[in-house]
């Protein structure tokens, strides 16, 4: 019984681990990068609002001072001002008042469905002309704002909201007022005051306006100084109180903030043309509260499907137990290299189950035979890779001699028909050392020391036939004569470079040939000043194309790679007509049992 809970409780943890975890933890993530994105999305909603408003207040703001510099220069107004003409004796000179109300109108017509009124003053206060109905015995001293304009010099000054209850048009509605002195030279070029211009702007159409711009439902929209007084909001008993809202110091910006105890998302806009600060607050409830549900919901839900895979996985693991821990006792015995025990596992009358129980049987029958085969299979492949290396070796060490052999009987014969019998003689001899050592048959590595002495017997061969023109200077470092190499890894590399660098350099060349030890490795480089060679000779040369055709370089590379697997590099840098460079690295290694130890059991075939 303690064994059944034991295997319950183990199938209720990996249905957790599996299902109800990575479940919970995807719904759960899921939330976050929603709550994530929603939170970037409104942030970024909020800030492209409150600018999107800011460049429409910025607009009316400068088309309103544009419309009224425009008008302050007017020429029909500027008649109507000097000639001393009132609204209210329009009727007695009615002529004036038409042609500078015309020239009032034509200005402020396109901009009509935000303007509330239109008003010029003369120097004195007293209306000359309006846009729409506007008290005729109304005084601009009246106004608690006249000081304000009285002192400016020009400029055009914002008020902000206020009743105008001058202005019959407005309704006794709430307006913003743009207010700028007239002013002109007179012919003495001294600047004096005609009168004053009064724009009145509908609070509640500019409010209309930013209304289009608001990020959410709840959203609430006001201008406010840089005191935090407000100028302008949807409630008129707002205005002139402070907001309660504290702005950073800054142009733009998002933050929450509580305001009067309920959380906001606030976002303001600081206008350049007036100072003031377009805010825009909404509640964050309302901008959350969906993320939030579904929060909720996938919480509830990963529960429920905690509860329900419990009960499921509690009663399957019931119905497998007994035929899971009789099935583990046999693979016990397998696990301890028996294969030929009996089976005493019981039918379970489970499809699944049983199915298994007899594929096991057969594995374990199979498993036994298959251990055999792949073991003899796999020395009989050894045995061939071993065989199969060896001979593409033999071959390829075997292209070197008729080659060189070649080319140093043609020098021995040059030097014959020239009756240099002595120089003969010792090239036969030294050719004898080289060939005695290039085909002592089954040694594939030898000493550096051999290495270098066999490749100046092959130096000697050379420069007897070549002479002065053929100079070559030897720097070994003596601390690599007791490390191993591959056998005749120079004299293909020094060939390629008289053969095809010096001989066909008029004046001959110098070779250079160096040997030392860098960290782990053995650099050979072989350096001269020939003819060099063209990328696509050396694209050829270090093509992997077995069937390109080379007894030089590409001899030395095909060995390298099957004796240094990837743990080798041949490079070649040529110029035409400047020269070559050759540099070849092989690993460090004083003897074949410690070169299979660098290669982790790799080369024990080759290093014979």
């Amino acid at each position: 019984m303690v064994r059944n809970n034991t295997i319950s409780m183990h199938f209720i943890r990996h249905f957790i681990l599996v299902l109800i975890i990575p479940i919970t933890v995807s719904g759960l993530l899921q939330s976050y990068i929603l709550f994530q994105n929603t939170y970037e999305s409104i942030l970024n909603d909020a800030k492209r609002s409150i600018a999107k408003a800011d460049l429409y207040f910025t607009l009316v703001v400068q088309n309103t001072e544009n419309i009224a510099n425009i008008v302050c220069f007017n020429s029909g107004v500027q008649k109507a001002l000097t000639s001393g003409f009132l609204l209210k004796n329009a009727p007695d000179n009615y002529e004036l008042w038409k042609e500078a109300r015309e020239s009032l109108i034509g200005n402020f017509i396109p901009y009509e469905n935000i303007f509330s009124n239109a008003i010029i003053f003369n120097e004195y206060g007293n209306v000359v002309l309006s846009l729409y109905r506007f008290n005729e015995n109304a005084s601009l001293f009246d106004y608690e704002w006249f000081d304000v304009i009285k002192d400016s010099y020009g400029q055009g000054v914002w008020i902000p909201s206020h009743v105008d209850s001058y202005d019959s048009n407005s309704s006794q509605d709430h307006v913003i007022t743009l207010a700028k002195k007239i002013r002109v030279f007179n012919l003495e070029g001294i600047e004096t005051d005609l009168g004053y211009l009064v724009i009145n702007i509908s609070e509640q159409k500019l409010y209309n306006m930013f209304s289009n711009f608001v990020v959410s439902n709840s959203s609430s929209f006001h201008v406010q100084d840089r005191n935090g007084k407000i100028i302008i909001h949807s409630d008129n008993q707002s205005v002139g109180k402070q907001s309660g809202i504290k702005l950073p110091d800054n142009k733009s910006g998002v933050f929450f903030d509580d305001v009067n105890g309920v959380k906001k998302l606030i976002s303001y806009y600081k206008n350049e043309k007036t100072g003031w600060f377009l805010v825009e607050s909404a509640l964050v409830s309302d901008i959350f509260g969906s993320n939030r549900h579904y929060l909720i919901s996938t919480l509830l839900i990963s529960m429920a499907l905690l509860i329900i895979f419990i009960f499921v996985s509690v009663k399957f693991s019931n119905s497998i137990s007994k035929p899971i821990h009789e099935l583990e006792a046999q693979i016990g015995f397998v696990e301890n290299g028996v294969f030929n025990m009996e089976f005493k596992i019981r039918k379970t009358n489970i499809f699944e189950i049983d199915r298994l129980v007899n594929r096991f049987k057969t594995m374990v029958q199979r498993l036994n035979s298959l251990i055999d085969e792949v073991y003899k299979s796999k020395i009989k492949e050894k045995e061939l890779e071993a065989a199969v290396n060896q001979a593409e070796l033999t071959s390829l060490q075997q292209q070197i001699n008729p080659h060189f052999l070649y080319n140093t009987l043609d020098s021995i014969n040059w030097m014959a028909s020239l009756g240099a019998n002595e120089e003969v003689s010792k090239m036969v001899t030294a050719l004898s050392d080289f060939f005695r050592f290039s085909i002592n048959r089954g040694i594939n590595f030898v000493t550096i020391a051999s290495e270098v002495e066999n490749i100046k017997n092959y130096i000697f061969l050379q420069q007897i036939r070549f002479g002065p023109a053929l100079c070559i200077e030897m720097d070994i470092q003596p601390e690599v004569n007791e490390y191993m190499t591959m056998k005749l890894l120079l004299q293909p590399v020094v060939e390629n470079s008289i053969i095809h660098g010096i001989q066909s350099k008029v004046g001959g060349g110098e070779i250079s040939i160096k040997i030392y030890k860098e960290n782990d490795s053995i650099i050979f480089l072989v350096k001269d000043n020939g003819c060099g060679m063209d990328q696509a000779t050396i694209d050829r040369i270090m093509s992997p194309d077995k069937k390109i055709k080379s007894v030089g370089l590409r001899n030395v590379i095909q060995r390298l790679s099957l004796f240094f697997p990837d743990r080798y590099t041949f490079d070649i840098q040529s110029r035409l007509n400047v020269g070559t460079t050759v540099k070849i690295s092989i690993p460090c290694f004083r003897d074949e049992e410690e070169l299979n130890r660098v290669f982790n059991g790799q080369g024990t075939e080759h290093a014979k």
